[in-house]
């Protein structure tokens, strides 16, 4: 009567390894972002921006 129980409460433990893998997966990939978008920021790296006759051009500025 209880192996139905007993194979749940199994089922249930064994997932948790799992689970605890998933979420230092998670956060080793969140530290790494977060380091190389530090390192992007503090390079000054930016949205290029094209500077047509000393205005910026694109889609809403005319270049000619």
């Amino acid at each position: 009567m209880l192996t139905p129980i007993h194979g749940m409460v199994d089922g249930v433990l064994g997932f948790r390894p799992n689970l605890i893998g998933a979420g230092i997966v998670f956060f080793v990939g969140a530290l790494l972002a977060n380091l190389l978008v530090k390192l992007c920021i503090g390079q000054g790296a930016g949205p290029v921006r094209a500077v047509v006759d000393g205005r910026p051009a694109g889609l809403t500025h005319r270049t000619t």
